[in-house]
């Protein structure tokens, strides 16, 4: 299987391929990640030996590339591939020799070779720190005396030979590398965890034919070492530290322990019973990353499953992802559904009983196909021309009711409706579920000593505004005379903007005790709130509330999970964090910088008011469970049925 930004080299590596070992490859899948290509190319591609081609959407990350092409094979064995290598004559061989020949093995990698037989890497290892080194690079492959398989913390993912049902096991490559750079270190890290040791086969070996993927830049390198090091700090470590020598000295031996006990295939095909009543579709044009829009849908789901059966309900794209992904993005959320990911125009999406449709815009992204029922999401109604507007009008009678996350939401809906004239929709206010679980050991409010802020790194829009946050600290921490530790959790995509508003934050943090958690899973999250006293939510700050409403928060997530968890949030007094922090009877709003300081401050002087406050908005926020959700979502379907 090949992952590729490049058709045209994939398709030459795979025509390369079958002529040297045609005999072991059953069939070749190309998942390309370029955004755009001719159709000339893909239909002249498929007439090249066992060969399947799969598209993806633009700004796809490898790692998710990767697990599309592992699920769509049927294949035991899986040869992970750039089009960046290409294969030596007998390295599949070997590597599946090595694979086949040892049941306790996790992976097997090859030796990796530049053009000229300069050692690029045999594996590579990892150390306390995060640091990745790579094991004998730019030596002479001539004078390294290895015969016996090594093993090591991780292999390229360039190529790496797998077994499918233990690459779905431990979960595959986990979006949060989608910067790039560990995606392959964390793999195999889980592969020699739950699985066996990861070795090299010195007889096996692939010419890279570039020096390396694109270099990324040093800020977003160190986020991802510090996420890697936060992420497996509490696992005991196997590092290797001799290995260096072993090269030299073909030393190394692996440990013929007995073989790991084999886990169930993957989750997601399990046998669930379905109960009658039809399916249901819920639909986002969007990215899936964890969000509050993302937490809604699968939360929606969630009561879809109970009443129609989990394998009744489907979440559709515009673009395939995988199964692997709508795990890990489940995980991530703290849920426990397994809803199966599919595309619009997949046979699933045209028989659907219920509909649920996302949307930005005051009109839907497309029109409702539910038999029995649609339900159209709007987040907010932001701009769009006239012309698309008018384009999509049509799909409003397609839907039965518009549901918003807020009454500050649904003022705008229903004003927008009427100045631009379109099909009348009743409008249900349906506030998200946004509560944590309680920790079992919750920290006193005083020994809270954190400040803290949660949100996507991202720009324009309603954007999170983390340089208020880091601004409104500075200050305080001058006014003191003392540093206040601040922590900035968030999800971080994978496209240019994110990485440069990312990346303009840490900048902007220096000088100042700041510690920054990109994609920080939902333990990790739920461990800042319990750690931190007080949560600064600055999204909309001076944002011109009649101009620009779409730049306002539409509800404020963030506050309430804070809140649940006893962390006092102080928030930007507009939009729906403030009919939030009304409903949670909270006092702690600002219109300004100065004044989020003093606000700050009172806080932080008086520890036993705080800690009342903190008591009383764990009892509060639980307005926003769970369970709140799931009666007001089984109401309205229960009226609208």
């Amino acid at each position: 299987m090949t992952v590729s930004s490049d058709l045209d080299a994939a398709v030459e590596n795979a025509a390369r391929m079958v002529e040297i070992d045609g005999d072991l490859i059953a069939e070749f899948i190309c998942v390309d990640r370029s955004p755009a290509r001719a159709s000339e190319r893909v239909h002249n591609s498929r007439g090249r030996g066992p060969f399947q081609f799969l598209a993806l959407g633009p700004d796809r990350s490898i790692g998710e590339a990767g697990n599309l092409g592992v699920e769509t094979t049927s294949s035991d064995l899986v040869l992970l591939l750039d089009d960046q290598v290409v294969v030596e004559p007998h390295c599949i061989e070997r590597l599946g020799q090595s694979l086949l020949g040892h049941a306790n093995y996790g992976a097997v990698g090859p030796v990796i070779l530049d053009q000229y037989g300069q050692v690029q890497e045999i594996g590579g290892r990892v150390s306390r720190n995060g640091e990745i080194v790579q094991i004998g690079g730019g030596s002479d492959w001539s004078e390294v005396r290895l015969s016996n398989d090594l093993a090591v913390d991780y292999c390229s993912a360039s190529c790496l030979l797998v077994r499918r049902n233990e690459f779905i096991r431990v979960g595959g490559f986990s979006f949060e590398w989608e910067l790039g750079g560990y995606e392959d270190v964390d793999l195999c890290r889980r592969l020699r965890q739950e699985v066996g040791p990861v070795v090299v086969n010195p007889l096996a070996h692939v010419v890279r034919t570039h020096a390396g993927g694109t270099r990324r830049p040093e800020v977003e390198a160190e986020a991802n070492r510090l996420l890697f090091v936060t992420k497996w700090q509490d696992h005991k470590s196997t590092l290797l530290t001799r290995v260096t020598e072993d090269v030299q000295t073909g030393s190394c031996r692996v440990d013929r322990t007995e073989p790991t006990e084999p886990g169930t295939e993957d989750s997601l095909t399990s046998a669930r019973d379905v109960r009658p009543g039809g399916s249901a579709l819920l639909y986002t044009p969007y990215e899936f990353v964890p969000g509050g829009g993302e937490r809604f849908l699968l939360e929606l789901a969630s009561v879809l499953s109970e009443n129609l059966g989990q394998r009744n309900v489907h979440m559709a794209f515009p673009f395939p992802y995988s199964n692997l992904r709508m795990r890990q993005i489940n995980d991530a959320l703290g849920m426990s559904t397994s809803i199966r990911a599919t595309t619009l125009g997949s046979s699933v999406a045209e028989t659907c009983d219920i509909m649920v449709v996302l949307g930005n815009q005051i009109v839907p992204p497309v029109a409702g196909r539910g038999k029995r029922l649609n339900i159209f999401i709007c987040q907010f109604p932001f701009e769009a021309p006239e012309e698309e507007i008018r384009s999509r009008a049509g799909y409003l009678a397609t839907f039965d009711e518009i549901w918003v996350y807020s009454q500050f939401v649904r003022r705008y809906v229903s004003g927008y409706l009427r100045l631009l004239d379109l099909p009348a929709t009743s409008v249900r206010v349906v506030y998200p579920p946004a509560t944590l679980p309680t920790p079992a050991r919750l920290p006193s409010w005083p020994d809270r000593k954190l400040v803290l802020s949660v949100g996507r790194f991202f720009e324009g829009g309603h954007n999170k505004r983390q340089d208020v946050v880091i601004e409104i600290v500075k200050r305080l921490s001058q006014k003191h005379g003392a540093p206040i530790s601040l922590a900035l959790g968030g999800s971080l995509h994978a496209t240019a903007s994110s990485r440069a508003r990312f990346n303009e934050l840490v900048e902007m943090a220096k000088g100042c005790d700041c510690r920054f958690y990109p994609n920080a899973n939902r333990q990790e999250l739920l461990d800042l709130y319990a750690q931190s006293g007080v949560l600064i939510h600055a999204a909309g700050y001076q944002v011109d509330k009649f101009a620009h409403p779409e730049g306002l928060e539409h509800f404020g997530i963030a506050p309430v999970e804070a809140a649940s968890v006893g962390c006092i949030p102080l928030v930007y007094d507009e939009g729906g964090p403030a009919e939030v922090m009304d409903l949670l009877g909270c006092p702690t709003t600002f219109h300004s910088i100065p004044e989020a300081v003093d606000q700050l401050a009172g806080l932080l002087a008086d520890p036993n008011g705080s800690a009342a406050l903190s008591e009383e908005l764990i009892r509060r926020s639980t307005t926003f469970s769970t369970g709140m959700f799931r009666t007001r979502v089984n109401e309205a379907l229960t009226s609208l049925l």
